[in-house]
């Protein structure tokens, strides 16, 4: 007879249960199979150095927001890239002899999908 997980267990409950002989059992009769994540394959992974009290205040206000701390530095970097393009977009409406900014090079930057 297969054994079945039991519902409406807190967190400890599960805990518990899972190493009593009983979960062993059902983990042994379990088919289980690793997970397979698919990543974004336009995602590509950047290491930058930041303070620690700028990676702190970004896991703070992400938590807040319920999401990683990662997921909203990329989406504060979009948004910046965006708001820049949209910046030289508009010099160049009204000059078209405009320059971007001494210091900062033309970039084509792809939105995320």
């Amino acid at each position: 007879m297969a054994i079945k997980r039991p519902e409406g267990l807190t967190d400890e409950e599960k805990a518990a249960w899972m190493e009593s002989e009983e979960g062993r059992r059902f983990l042994a009769q379990a088919k289980l199979r690793p997970a397979r994540f698919m990543l974004d394959p336009n995602l590509v992974p950047v290491t930058i150095r930041l303070p620690v009290e700028l990676r702190d205040r970004l896991r703070r206000i992400a938590a807040e927001r319920g999401m990683g701390y990662q997921t909203l530095a990329r989406q504060w970097l979009l948004e910046r890239c965006r708001d820049e393009e949209e910046a030289e977009a508009n010099r160049q409406a009204t000059d078209p002899r405009a320059q971007p900014p001494a210091g900062r090079a033309r970039r084509e930057v792809v939105p995320a999908k």
